[in-house]
């Protein structure tokens, strides 16, 4: 569901990785490179932060990392209705989900180490993530949170519903969610934290980031119990 992003990742890391060895840099260098490399990726993806200096040497722009960023909220929010079981996912929805996920992602925890060639094809960079508690605490706290929602809407009474109502039902449980990570944003903490080492590996004479490492960071950055 979330591979979009992953395959923008990669395509920026493969093409600052061209510019770079053509240049001729030294092992320590390069390795150097890479650290500032996942760096960018990460800042970019998850916190919407592009310097010119990065977007340059990715052969970007800002404006163009930022619209990856925003096709990243889109995928993730689109993760959001799966999960919750959201049917109707409309425009309306589509983009209150987007705020919220853009809030969400300000709290992304994550540092970035040094990086370690690990053979002649292959380099590591280390990166510790805090994953985002939200989604835990709206399911320790959901008796309280979504108490109302559930009173109102038991069983029988959706088993009652016209098609019509169903859809105003469906939009009502999105916003009653919505509003729940809302009130819980204040109070977002983290879960115990988790020590990845990402690969940027060597491809076709060009360094790109393995999509699972990006698929490793991005199952991490945020815990849905």
């Amino acid at each position: 569901m979330k591979q979009l992003r992953r395959a923008l990742a990669c395509l920026l890391a493969m093409l600052m990785i061209v510019s770079a060895t053509a240049c001729g840099v030294v092992d320590s260098a390069l390795e150097e490179s890479m650290a500032n490399l996942v760096q960018g990726n990460l800042d970019c993806i998850y916190l919407g932060k592009v310097t010119k200096d990065y977007a340059e040497s990715v052969d970007s722009t800002v404006e163009e990392c930022l619209a990856d960023y925003e096709a990243g909220l889109e995928v993730e929010a689109q993760y959001f209705a799966n999960y919750f079981d959201i049917e109707y996912y409309t425009d309306d929805i589509k983009a209150k989900l987007i705020d919220l996920y853009r809030e969400i992602y300000s709290y992304s925890n994550f540092t970035v180490g040094a990086a370690s060639r690990l053979d002649d094809s292959t380099i590591v960079v280390k990166v510790d993530v805090k994953p985002i508690d939200i989604f835990a605490q709206l399911t320790d706290q959901s008796d309280v949170l979504l108490a109302d929602f559930y009173n109102k809407y038991t069983q029988d009474v959706v088993d009652a519903m016209s098609d019509a109502e169903y859809q105003a039902y469906d939009k009502e449980w999105a916003e009653t969610l919505i509003n729940a990570c809302k009130k819980l944003l204040p109070n977002v903490g983290y879960e115990e934290s988790v020590s990845l080492a990402m690969q940027v590996v060597l491809e076709d004479d060009a360094w790109v980031i393995a999509d699972e490492s990006m698929g490793d960071i991005d199952n991490e950055i945020i815990y849905y119990p």
